[in-house]
């Protein structure tokens, strides 16, 4: 949505920050069956076939899976829009989030990258099943010092 609004309809005014938790930023069918040959493969629970499914019900028909709406990793651009972005160590997609951190940075945009120790993808909708509600609960203070710092309501 970021990369919309600021190239395509600059109408719509931008939100003063943005809050990321395991952004999936390479829907690549190359990433996709990479994926089991990740080192975190065996500790996330986000596998080929999930993957899968998820990349067929969010790609429109006729687009390119590697189209920088869909796939972010690769086509960083300069955001004015800071970015809270959070990734489990222990997720399959914790080197692609990392590296999209690294290169919106590069690029000159404000990046706060949290690292759940023993996370996994989107650590905060599990966290009470996997007995690590204090994760949660420290990501999501995280977040919110994020915001109030870069002027978020």
């Amino acid at each position: 949505m970021l990369r919309y609004i600021t190239t395509e309809n600059q109408a719509i005014p931008l939100p003063r920050c943005a809050l990321l938790w395991s952004p999936w930023v390479d829907m690549t069918i190359k990433a996709l069956l990479e994926m089991d040959q990740h080192r975190n493969y065996k500790s996330d629970y986000i596998e080929y076939d999930f993957g899968s499914w998820g990349a067929s019900s969010y790609i429109p028909p006729g687009w390119s899976d590697s189209n920088p709406y869909l796939s972010p990793l690769g086509s960083e651009y300069r955001l004015s829009v800071p970015l809270f972005i959070e990734v489990g160590t222990s997720e399959v997609l914790y080197d692609n989030i990392v590296l999209f951190a690294h290169n919106m940075r590069e690029k000159g945009t404000e990046v706060e990258l949290r690292e759940a120790t023993n996370g996994v993808h989107a650590t905060f909708g599990i966290a009470d099943t996997l007995g690590m509600s204090e994760v949660a609960i420290d990501g999501h203070a995280r977040g919110a010092r994020f915001n109030a710092r870069t002027g978020g309501d």
